[in-house]
Order: structure tokens, then C-alpha cells, then sequence
């Protein structure tokens, strides 16, 4: 039997959308479909990370129902909506207690005081 393997969404740092040959992982897809505040927010960018520590994150890139950049990330059972905050360079995402910051297809990711590095999981 041969299966046909589809090429996992690429987020590039100046890119908003994935192209067209690239399809998002279910995960991250699924999380297009969640809500927050009671409202459906745009769906956007999926893209997986597999992290340093073993840690999968799936994570969509979008707009929050008040038009707002967000990232929504799917850890295990666990879901997260972060705005996205200043940066510098990549685009940086957080709340008091986590961090998600991604340049290109690698990012660090901080909940509390355990930190790690990811990249695009390919």
C-alpha cells in the first residue's frame, strides 16, 4: 500500500498564508474551528513543531473575532490563545506565564520556567 504524504504548512516569518501544494496537520486544522470569547476566529496559518524536550505543538496563526493577531496552540489536551506582542525580529506571542516566538520555521517556547526550542516539524 502506498500512502501519499502531503508536505507540512511552512511558516515563513513574512509570509501570512501557506501555498497552495501545502496542506496545515489535522491538529493545527482543528484548532481553525475552535472559539474564543463565543466567536469563531479567522481561520489562518497551521503549522507543527516538534520541540528539543519531545513536545509537540500545533500551532495556528491567525486573527483573533476582534481581528487581533493570535496564536493558538494545541499541546496535548491543552489549548492556548496568545496575542502577539513586540518583537523585534520573528513574530512573538504571550501572556503572563508562556511565550511562543517563531523566526522562520523554529521557535522557543516558555510556560513558566520550562523553556525549549522547536522547529517545523517536516
Amino acid at each position: 500500500m502506498i500512502r501519499r504524504l502531503f508536505p507540512l504548512a511552512v511558516l515563513v516569518a513574512c509570509s501570512p498564508s501557506p501555498k497552495a501544494d501545502q496542506a496545515p496537520p489535522a491538529e493545527a486544522a482543528a484548532l481553525a474551528h475552535t472559539t474564543l470569547d463565543g466567536a469563531t476566529a479567522s481561520a489562518g496559518v497551521a503549522v507543527a513543531f516538534v520541540c528539543d524536550d519531545s513536545t509537540q505543538v500545533y500551532a495556528l496563526f491567525r486573527t483573533d473575532a476582534a481581528g487581533k493577531p493570535e496564536v493558538a496552540l494545541a499541546i496535548n489536551d491543552d489549548r492556548l490563545y496568545l496575542p502577539q506582542l513586540v518583537s523585534a525580529s520573528g513574530a512573538r506571542y504571550g501572556d503572563s506565564s508562556t511565550t511562543f516566538w517563531n523566526k522562520g520555521d523554529d521557535a522557543e517556547f516558555t510556560r513558566g520556567a520550562k523553556q525549549t526550542s522547536c522547529h517545523v516539524l517536516k
